[in-house]
């Protein structure tokens, strides 16, 4: 019996509590989908010399699909760079997360992590039980991170985000 007033005093504080989250919600934004930064000649000079290199790599080891790899690969880089962000309407609502034309319902997400360090990257990152696309990186401009966090602290696990090579060579790159 007491088992029972246990548990549907916590079941009742959990309703409760999920209706404050969802009149909290929803949370929009509009933000640019990664933060810009302008690229001279010599940044496509620079993805074109190393092209290049890998271009002579492969011929010295008879390897003709690296050259190949290397020219789309370079190709692809500087069409990246090339682009310019487009503005995305952002909103966390009471089923998941919107980003631009994509929805990411909470059912699919695994977890989430917000990424601060002032003044330039201010980020949520999603994480997905897709395998193919597993993290969503969402710019939060000019949002409040703590807000977000505990919102989602609700109805996400938090959990730490580590940056791989891919994250580093992008931010490093600039695209």
């Amino acid at each position: 019996m007491i088992a029972l007033v246990f548990f549907i005093r916590y079941h009742y504080n959990m309703e409760s509590e999920q209706k404050n989250i969802l009149q909290e919600l929803p949370i929009e934004w509009r933000e640019y989908e990664y933060r810009h930064r302008p690229k001279n000649g010599n940044w496509f000079w620079f993805v074109a010399s190393g092209a290049l290199v890998l271009i002579i790599i492969s011929i010295l080891l008879k390897n003709f699909l690296l050259g190949v790899v290397a020219i789309a690969g370079a190709f692809a880089v500087a069409m990246l760079g090339a682009q310019t962000p487009r503005k995305l309407n952002y909103a966390i609502e009471k089923r998941g997360v919107k980003a631009g034309a994509h929805f990411y319902p909470f059912k699919e997400l695994e977890s989430f992590w917000i990424s601060y360090e002032p003044p330039h990257k201010k980020e949520l990152i999603l994480k997905s039980k897709k395998k193919i696309i597993k993290h969503v990186h969402i710019s939060l401009g000019h949002n409040n991170p703590k807000k977000i966090r505990d919102i989602l602290k609700k109805i996400l696990k938090e959990e730490e985000y580590e940056e791989t090579f891919t994250d580093i060579l992008t931010e490093r790159l600039g695209i």
